[in-house]
């Protein structure tokens, strides 16, 4: 069956495009099952369709067309002028090769587009594929039309975009770090991008039943054209309906999944789920250190989850769920991360490195890898100690997606072969990041907080130490009567107080500052409190008086931290908040030892009476910030 270019001008009309409009097409051309009258091949049948499209919309009129590459998920370089589209077709790569045409830098899903609004629309607004300045938002407040040839409504990727505005329960944000070439430059670039978890049903569902109602409720037009259809529906009346659902059922493409807990459940099922014997006996601090130091206590992973959860069985801790995709303040809460396996080795299978022998070979959220590598790529994912230590570093990552090897310089000196196998077994889900908390009341509602970190894998000053001695310090105000309340925060350390703010701006007004604890058995470091950045407050004042005569050394923080602990301390707010931690010569608040973050900060290595010694100096500092009372 063979049909002429007038029959598909007459279809598009028919289906609803008109002279002028700004639509964006999604095709399938051998759907049609037919080819035009006069077209033999792929190129002609492409430079068919275009050409019809440009003929009913004019020279007032924009096409816009799909060019997706997916590019920074796989950890490529994305160049809008030669990444070719992926999974689209031979029209869509046909399209954005035309001179006429241009293309977005969205290292995700680029458009290419031609007519009087593509460099408008093209415009970056914002660094996100879905959100809020996306290439979709735009093209929805500009009043576009969808089309689609060939294939059903349910292949318009703007779904996804309403999705994400309505904050539907099964899709979640991800963020990647890497790299595009724009004007022959190549440039870091950062980028959120939405998604819905593996082994949720009803998010693939909703794109067949939306495609469905559309065409029953008349809110889409279909003309036939070959064997097939042309749709054509309105971008507004699209997202309304598609809006108006969710609000009145979050799930309602129905199916197998109904809750969130379900697609954890599921993705534990996907993934596996890793397991451990941990049963605390009693809360002394070297049966807490010996059983809980030697655990993966990544951000968001089962051995932190398993961590917090042995700590609750001894201590009155409420667990408050944080879920993946969330943002708090500039940081999206990312996936659950596990590995399962890890080893470098030789061609000949001699194995140089091992997940089970040196638990931090492996990079933070390492994708998996089995692969052969020569010397120079192996060296270009491979992490070695900023120090002179020798120990293997931890190294922490949330947004790459690349795999990376930690080991330490002696190990780095052997590597002297040209090739090399790494294997890496990892995953990926939807997840959520857990806070731990301990609140005492006080006879007054003015709170001053005790921020402690628990993600930090196999180690015990970094996170650990802190943590401890926070509990300790809770468990002895417990017994006592108190003037403030206190509010232990255990959570994860990108997370920090600026994302605890985020969640719970309403307490904010009754905290008069808080301590932060990290580091507190430190072999020969010398105690420290960090003043905050705050001016003239009841704890900077007492900071003066106390420290002082208490044998701490007070500084302020000798240069900006980095973003990570300006994000755990909460320091863009105005709020006082001192740093207690051990030192050494040298030290400072990021970097207070050489062995800080290494495989080197074991129970073994630190120093039990420094710990101790810390929570009686805590202590004492506590008991004179009660007998003042806030005078």
């Amino acid at each position: 069956m063979k049909y002429s270019k007038q029959d598909f001008i007459d279809a598009l009309r028919a289906a609803g495009v008109e002279r002028g409009d700004l639509i964006m097409v999604h095709t399938g051309m051998s759907s049609l099952r037919a080819m035009p009258e006069g077209v033999n091949s792929q190129e002609e049948l492409s430079a068919f369709c275009a050409e019809c499209l440009l003929e009913v919309i004019g020279d007032e009129g924009t096409l816009c067309v799909p060019a997706f590459s997916y590019t920074l998920g796989r950890g490529d370089v994305f160049d809008p002028a030669t990444t070719p589209s992926q999974g689209l077709g031979e029209f869509s790569e046909y399209f954005r090769r035309r001179p006429d045409v241009v293309r977005s830098d969205d290292p995700f899903l680029s458009m290419a587009a031609c007519g009087a609004r593509a460099q408008e629309l093209l415009k970056e607004r914002a660094q996100t594929s879905y959100g809020y300045g996306s290439f979709f938002d735009t093209f929805t407040q500009a009043g576009g039309k969808l089309v689609t040839i060939g294939v059903g409504l349910r292949w318009t990727t703007i779904l996804s975009y309403f999705i994400e505005i309505a904050d539907a329960p099964f899709r979640y944000q991800k963020v990647f770090e890497g790299k595009r070439r724009v004007n022959g430059i190549v440039e870091p670039v950062t980028w959120e991008y939405s998604v819905a978890p593996w082994s949720d049903k009803t998010a693939r569902q909703i794109f067949f039943i939306v495609q469905d109602e559309l065409i029953r409720l008349g809110i889409a037009k279909r003309a036939a054209v070959g064997r097939g259809f042309i749709n054509c529906v309105g971008v507004r009346e699209y997202g309304e309906y598609v809006l108006n659902a969710l609000a009145q059922d979050p799930w309602f493409a129905g199916g197998e999944i109904h809750s969130v807990e379900q697609i954890i459940d599921e993705e534990y099922q996907r993934t596996g789920r890793a397991s451990f014997d941990i049963t605390l006996d009693g809360t002394d601090i070297d049966e807490l250190a010996q059983k809980l130091t030697p655990l993966p206590r990544y951000p968001i992973s089962d051995g932190y989850d398993a961590t917090l959860n042995a700590l609750q069985s001894k201590f009155p801790l409420t667990v408050e769920n944080v879920l993946t995709g969330t943002r708090l303040n500039g940081w999206v809460v990312p996936e659950r991360w596990l590995c399962r396996s890890a080893a470098l080795k030789t061609v000949g299978d001699e194995i140089l490195l091992d997940l089970k022998t040196d638990p931090l070979m492996v990079a933070s959220n390492s994708r998996s890898i089995k692969a052969l590598v020569d010397r120079a790529e192996l060296l270009r994912h491979i992490y070695t100690p900023s120090t002179d230590s020798n120990a293997v570093p931890y190294v922490e990552r949330d947004v790459q997606r690349t795999w990376g090897l930690c080991c330490s310089r002696d190990q780095f000196d052997e590597l002297s072969e040209e090739v090399y196998k790494v294997e890496i077994d990892a995953d990926f889900s939807f997840g959520q990041a857990k806070i731990g908390e301990w609140v005492l009341d006080g006879q007054s509602n003015d709170t001053l907080l005790l921020l402690t970190y628990l993600d930090s894998p196999y180690q015990f000053n970094a996170g650990l130490s802190g943590v401890i001695a926070g509990l300790k310090m809770m468990e002895r105000l417990s017994d006592r009567q108190r003037h403030f309340t206190y509010r232990l925060l255990i959570l994860p350390r990108q997370l920090g107080l600026t994302g605890w703010v985020a969640l719970h701006p309403d307490l904010m007004s009754k905290v008069i500052g808080g301590i932060a604890l990290e580091g507190l058995s430190i072999a020969d470091g010398e105690l420290t409190l960090y003043k905050s950045t705050a001016e003239d407050t009841l704890l900077d004042r007492l900071t003066e008086d106390f420290a002082v005569q208490n044998i701490v050394r007070v500084r302020r923080m000798e240069r900006s931290p980095d973003g990570i602990t300006r994000r755990f301390l909460g320091l863009d707010y105005d709020l006082p908040m001192l740093t207690l931690m051990r030192r050494a010569s040298g030290g400072r608040i990021d970097q207070p030892c050489d062995d800080w973050r290494t495989s080197a900060d074991t129970w073994q290595a630190a120093d039990a009476t420094n710990l101790e010694r810390s929570i009686e100096w805590l202590d004492g500092f506590i008991n004179r910030l009660e007998c003042l009372r806030g005078v």
